[in-house]
């Protein structure tokens, strides 16, 4: 998501934002775990990373982008404050 448009302050974003960034914390957490030696740690952390991605891409997959497709239009889908945004394709 960009930082322009506003995007992350809507309530399911945000909620898929703060997910992501979750993730990338424990992933550098389970880094420091391998890091030390501590394989149980590392290990409980990547089970927690796989069950917060798992319903996370499910939440994308059946509910942000299948509704975004539904309610966007092609040129929705470009970031028209952010300079040099690019035009994502859509399938009509």
């Amino acid at each position: 998501m960009c930082h322009y448009c506003g995007c992350r302050e809507i309530p399911l974003i945000k909620g898929f934002i703060a997910e992501h960034e979750a993730v990338t914390d424990a992933a550098g957490d389970a880094l420091r775990a391998l890091d030390s030696g501590d394989l149980p740690k590392a290990r409980a952390l990547v089970s927690d990373m796989t069950a917060v991605l798992l319903a996370h891409w499910k939440g994308e997959e059946d509910g942000l982008f299948r509704a975004s497709l539904t309610a966007l239009t092609g040129d929705d889908w470009t970031c028209p404050s952010r300079p040099g945004a690019r035009r994502i394709p859509v399938a009509t």
